[in-house]
This record gives structure tokens, C-alpha cells and sequence, in this order.
């Protein structure tokens, strides 16, 4: 059995589940350009987007969302990397021209971990 009109649409959201308050929420906000926003969403999400912008979007009411998924990102980035153990005394090294410096075996382990760790970021 076809639709009447397959370019209509009605979309229930749970309100028992955090992602669809979430975006119920989004889109109560929006003035205008609600298809347009839907549209578009769809074909990023499906990787087939030209990239343009949705006209009556309110960026203002997008940013805590686009701010708390990044703060999200960096955190989960963060808490994968695997932090080096810090010791508890450390030598200090006097690194001014007229003295020279051994590198003992700690102090090089200690310069590699810091330059890989570097390098994670």
C-alpha cells in the first residue's frame, strides 16, 4: 500500500530516551527550514551532503550541543592515551652552557616518553 503523499512525514520521539529529547528539543527551537535542516542532516549522516548551510537555522541554539560533543571528543581522546607515571622526586638538571650533563639512562627514558607523548597530542 503507497503513501497518499510520500513527501509527508510524521516523527514520533520517546521521551524516555535522552537523544530524542535532546534533538525534540533542537528542533522546537527552530523558527523555520525544519525539512531543509532534516534534509540535510540525513544526507550528512549518509555522506551524500554539498555542504551548504540550512537557511532559519539558529547556530546559538546548535552551539551547547556542538560544544558538549566536543568537549566529549577531546575527553574521550584524552582518557585513551595512556599517561606516564610521574615520579615523585626528580633531579634537576642544571642545563646552562657552561655545564656539561650525563644522560643517564632515566633521563633519556624520561625525554623519549616525553616526545612520544608529544606526539600523541
Amino acid at each position: 500500500m503507497a503513501k497518499k503523499n510520500p513527501y509527508k512525514f510524521s516523527i514520533g520521539f520517546s521521551s524516555k530516551n535522552p537523544a530524542h529529547r535532546k534533538v525534540a528539543g533542537i528542533l522546537n527551537e527552530m523558527e523555520t527550514g525544519l525539512a531543509d535542516f532534516i534534509a540535510t542532516a540525513v544526507l550528512q549522516y549518509l555522506g551524500d551532503s554539498d555542504g551548504k548551510a540550512v537557511p532559519g537555522v539558529n547556530m546559538e541554539s546548535l552551539q551547547p550541543l556542538i560544544s558538549a560533543m566536543v568537549r566529549k571528543e577531546v575527553e574521550k581522546a584524552l582518557n585513551e592515551q595512556n599517561p606516564v607515571p610521574v615520579e615523585t622526586e626528580r633531579e634537576v638538571l642544571d642545563l646552562s652552557e657552561d655545564v656539561a650533563v650525563s644522560l643517564d639512562e632515566d633521563v633519556k627514558r624520561g625525554i623519549t616518553n616525553a616526545m612520544e607523548a608529544f606526539r600523541r597530542l
